[in-house]
């Protein structure tokens, strides 16, 4: 719309809305009137919010979730895992010795288990 033309429909819009009001009876306005009185006293009144309690406790179930988490991430063992050297071992080119006589190492681990 342009600016002459909303205008006038503004202007057209208010004397209609102003008539309608004029024509409202006494006990119409009277509920109107304590309505709009209920309203403002309404926003004059502190706002609570309802389950405001909550926020402190959510925020306590976060902070215990951060201290577990830093607390097992601290508590992992920092060394290397257990057989790891034997691997090693096992995986070395300068052992070839290992591969030489397997019947031996069968015989020794045999005996290892029978004393």
């Amino acid at each position: 719309m342009t600016e002459d033309r909303e205008k006038h429909f503004l202007d057209a819009a208010r004397r209609v809305l102003d008539q309608a009001e004029r024509d409202l009876d006494g006990a119409t306005r009277a509920r109107l009137r304590a309505a709009r009185a209920r309203a403002l006293n309404e926003g004059r009144r502190p706002w609570t919010r309802p389950g405001a309690w909550w926020l402190p406790l959510g925020g306590f179930a976060a902070a215990a979730v951060v201290v577990l988490a830093v607390a097992l991430w601290f508590a992992a063992p920092s060394g290397a895992p257990p057989g790891i050297e034997d691997l090693e071992l096992l995986t070395a080119l300068d052992n070839q010795e290992l591969y030489d006589e397997p019947e031996f190492y069968r015989w020794l681990a045999g005996t290892a288990d029978a004393s």
